[in-house]
Protein backbone atom coordinates (compact mmCIF):
# COMPACT_ATOMS: atom_id res chain seq x y z
CA UNK A 1 0.00 0.00 0.00
CA UNK A 2 1.83 3.23 -0.63
CA UNK A 3 1.64 6.55 1.59
CA UNK A 4 -1.22 8.32 -0.50
CA UNK A 5 -3.74 5.63 0.35
CA UNK A 6 -2.31 5.27 4.09
CA UNK A 7 -2.97 8.68 4.31
CA UNK A 8 -6.53 9.00 3.27
CA UNK A 9 -7.68 5.95 5.06
CA UNK A 10 -6.29 7.50 8.17
CA UNK A 11 -8.19 11.11 7.58
CA UNK A 12 -11.00 9.01 6.60
CA UNK A 13 -11.05 6.56 10.16
CA UNK A 14 -9.53 9.90 12.17
CA UNK A 15 -13.45 11.91 11.14
CA UNK A 16 -15.07 8.23 12.06
CA UNK A 17 -13.56 7.74 15.66
CA UNK A 18 -14.19 11.48 16.40
CA UNK A 19 -17.84 11.35 15.25
CA UNK A 20 -18.17 8.22 17.27
CA UNK A 21 -16.71 9.49 20.48
CA UNK A 22 -18.84 12.93 20.13
CA UNK A 23 -22.15 10.76 19.66
CA UNK A 24 -22.92 9.87 23.29
CA UNK A 25 -23.43 6.39 21.92
CA UNK A 26 -21.82 3.19 23.07
CA UNK A 27 -19.21 2.52 20.38
CA UNK A 28 -20.60 -1.04 19.60
CA UNK A 29 -24.25 1.23 19.20
CA UNK A 30 -22.77 3.93 17.07
CA UNK A 31 -21.04 1.52 14.91
CA UNK A 32 -24.05 -0.93 14.57
CA UNK A 33 -26.33 2.76 13.73
CA UNK A 34 -23.62 3.82 11.26
CA UNK A 35 -22.86 0.46 9.52
CA UNK A 36 -19.06 0.59 9.94
CA UNK A 37 -17.62 -2.99 11.24
CA UNK A 38 -16.63 -2.93 14.85
CA UNK A 39 -13.74 -5.00 14.81
CA UNK A 40 -11.84 -2.29 12.21
CA UNK A 41 -13.12 0.53 14.31
CA UNK A 42 -11.37 -0.17 17.25
CA UNK A 43 -8.15 -1.26 14.79
CA UNK A 44 -8.48 1.94 13.47
CA UNK A 45 -8.67 3.52 16.41
CA UNK A 46 -5.66 2.19 18.35
CA UNK A 47 -3.72 2.58 15.54
CA UNK A 48 -4.61 6.74 15.72
CA UNK A 49 -4.01 6.13 19.33
CA UNK A 50 -0.45 4.64 18.66
CA UNK A 51 0.29 7.60 16.14
CA UNK A 52 -0.95 10.23 18.50
CA UNK A 53 0.99 8.87 21.22
CA UNK A 54 4.90 8.53 19.01
CA UNK A 55 4.29 11.97 17.89
CA UNK A 56 3.35 13.76 21.10
CA UNK A 57 6.42 11.60 22.58
CA UNK A 58 8.61 12.63 20.11
CA UNK A 59 7.72 16.28 19.84
CA UNK A 60 7.60 16.59 24.28
CA UNK A 61 11.42 15.38 23.71
CA UNK A 62 12.76 17.92 21.66
CA UNK A 63 11.32 21.01 23.50
CA UNK A 64 12.51 19.96 27.37
CA UNK A 65 13.92 23.32 28.55
CA UNK A 66 17.21 23.30 30.22
CA UNK A 67 18.06 25.96 32.74
CA UNK A 68 21.72 26.78 33.12
CA UNK A 69 22.76 29.11 36.17
CA UNK A 70 24.92 31.85 34.88
CA UNK A 71 27.19 33.21 37.59
CA UNK A 72 27.34 37.40 37.84
CA UNK A 73 30.33 38.80 39.48
CA UNK A 74 29.97 41.01 42.73
CA UNK A 75 31.01 44.52 41.03
CA UNK A 76 28.96 43.60 37.83
CA UNK A 77 25.50 43.86 39.51
CA UNK A 78 23.28 46.61 39.36
CA UNK A 79 26.27 48.32 37.74
CA UNK A 80 26.31 50.92 34.56
CA UNK A 81 29.51 50.79 34.05
CA UNK A 82 31.72 47.97 31.89
CA UNK A 83 35.49 47.76 31.43
CA UNK A 84 36.42 46.96 28.17
CA UNK A 85 39.83 46.53 27.03
CA UNK A 86 40.81 48.88 29.90
CA UNK A 87 38.38 51.78 29.73
CA UNK A 88 35.38 52.69 31.63
CA UNK A 89 32.20 52.75 29.31
CA UNK A 90 28.31 53.61 30.72
CA UNK A 91 25.76 51.41 29.68
CA UNK A 92 22.62 51.30 29.96
CA UNK A 93 20.37 47.90 31.32
CA UNK A 94 17.82 48.21 28.42
CA UNK A 95 18.73 44.95 26.07
CA UNK A 96 20.07 45.27 23.10
CA UNK A 97 19.04 41.50 22.67
CA UNK A 98 15.77 40.08 22.69
CA UNK A 99 15.05 36.07 22.06
CA UNK A 100 11.30 34.81 22.30
CA UNK A 101 10.64 31.16 21.57
CA UNK A 102 7.41 29.37 22.69
CA UNK A 103 6.34 31.43 25.56
CA UNK A 104 9.96 32.44 27.27
CA UNK A 105 11.64 35.78 26.84
CA UNK A 106 15.76 36.05 27.27
CA UNK A 107 16.79 39.85 27.28
CA UNK A 108 21.06 40.37 26.86
CA UNK A 109 22.20 44.06 28.09
CA UNK A 110 25.22 45.23 26.85
CA UNK A 111 26.42 44.67 30.62
CA UNK A 112 26.06 41.20 29.93
CA UNK A 113 29.28 38.93 30.31
CA UNK A 114 31.52 37.12 27.68
CA UNK A 115 30.42 33.85 29.93
CA UNK A 116 26.83 34.37 29.68
CA UNK A 117 27.34 34.79 25.42
CA UNK A 118 29.22 31.39 25.36
CA UNK A 119 27.60 28.43 25.17
CA UNK A 120 29.32 25.62 26.47
CA UNK A 121 28.55 21.53 24.93
CA UNK A 122 26.86 19.47 27.73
Amino acid sequence: MDDMTIEVRLEYWIDVVQRCNSSGKTKRQWCEDNDINEKQFYYWQRRIRTLIYKEKKSTTELVAPVFAEIPIAPDERNSGISKNNGLVVEASQNPVLTLNKGGMTIEISNLSSMELMTFAKC
